[in-house]
């Protein structure tokens, strides 16, 4: 049995990002493979690192500086109500991170060293690991310099990598074995970059089906649903027109509104706000919603996966250079479901008409076997 260690963002207030964590090590874990996710690897920096330790480093001291680029109001100015079911919120994504997943913490560096002896394989994952505004070594894989390694659905989360940060890419992904990313964008700039093949595969929360994640909600824990047909909405940007939209669809066609919120902290002034969700709330939340209303990539991965109606709103202008607009278009495009998007419809009232989802299962189902094919064959080709 192969030991493979899995760096990605695993512990966090976002959804996707459990999620998506979640998925990858659960897939692994399923097709008989000790796979873990990995913590902590402070031990790697030092003075036998320098570059790396340094970059490492000003990485830190930045994210200290900046808050969430969607935030417009800081976690202690919530109300007092929001907070306590936030920190609730907090507290159980925290539960189902270490206890869905494998976890491998690095207490002191004999653990690190022996993770390192003892890991066959290592893998990036998914989610935004690779965002030039904030990448580290570690999630470019530095400190495995002995060992296999493979990009698993690791995404950019922009369109262009700036033309400075270009070598540290070229630099660390060189030695991947095998590198698969997310979106379509990021195929072709680090294709360009590396000048090696790169592919593109499905958001490892596509490689569970809508069965096995219905298999993680604890019903007799899990927040109660509302009794009556309600949209689902959850938005992290700080774009708020969708708010007047939706509230209009809403008190028109008799539906109740539910949003989750992001870690950004802005408050929607529609619907029921439902801050104290956690993951699996969230999944049984839109698993069971009549329409889902997002800007969130995951969100949306999601819905197309439970063959929800949806619809699907920008986060970002398009002039925007922090966009990340591209992964909502190359999501939609895939699946031929690019009319979902709301800029295209002067409102919500095409959502009532089910999704046909025909085409889009189809390409789901060719996707997904390319997707675990390129994932079992990338970890067992010598």
């Amino acid at each position: 049995m192969k030991n493979i260690g899995i760096l990605t963002w695993f512990k966090s207030s976002n959804y996707g990002t459990c999620l998506q964590a979640y998925a990858l090590s659960s897939f692994l874990r399923n097709n008989n493979y000790n796979a873990y996710l990995v913590e902590n690897l402070k031990f790697y920096y030092g003075l036998k690192n320098p570059i790396e330790s340094i970059v490492a480093l000003v990485n830190k001291y930045k994210n200290k500086l900046l808050k969430h680029p969607n935030s417009s109001i800081k976690f202690e100015d919530l109300p007092n109500d929001i907070k306590e079911k936030y920190l609730k919120r907090i507290k159980k994504n925290e539960d189902f991170a270490y206890t869905k997943n494998n976890v491998k913490v690095n207490y002191n560096k004999l653990d690190y060293e022996r993770m390192l002896e003892e890991t066959d394989i290592f893998i990036t994952g998914s989610d935004q690991i690779w965002n030039p505004n904030y990448v580290s070594p570690s999630n470019l894989l530095a400190f495995a310099s002995n060992h296999k390694k493979i990009a698993y659905a690791s995404s950019i989360g922009v369109e262009h990598i700036p033309n400075n940060k270009k070598h540290i890419y070229k630099k660390y992904l060189s030695r991947f074995s095998k590198i698969g990313v997310r979106e379509k964008t990021a195929q072709s700039e680090l294709s360009t970059i590396l000048k090696k093949d790169v592919v593109t595969v499905l958001d490892p929360t596509f490689l569970l089906n809508k069965g096995e994640w219905s298999k993680i909600i604890d019903k007799t824990v899990s927040e109660p649903l509302p009794d009556k047909k309600y949209i689902f909405c959850y938005f992290i940007g700080k774009n708020r027109e969708w708010e007047k939209q939706v509230k209009t669809f809403a008190e028109k066609n008799g539906y109740e509104v539910y949003c989750a919120l992001s870690e950004s902290y802005i408050l929607p002034d529609v619907g029921v706000l439902k801050p104290e969700l956690g993951v699996e709330d969230f999944v049984n939340y839109l698993l069971n919603a009549d329409i889902v209303a997002t800007d969130s990539f995951h969100a949306i991965a999601l819905s197309i996966n439970f063959n929800k109606n949806f619809v699907a709103f920008k986060r970002f202008k398009d002039t925007d250079n922090k966009s990340q607009n591209s992964r909502i278009i190359d999501i939609l495009s895939t699946f031929k479901l690019s009319n979902q998007l709301i800029e295209l419809n002067n409102s919500l009232e095409f959502s009532t008409k089910e999704i046909d989802y025909s085409k889009s299962n189809e390409i789901l189902k060719e996707l997904r076997k390319y997707s675990k094919n390129f994932l079992i064959e990338s970890i067992e080709e010598e």
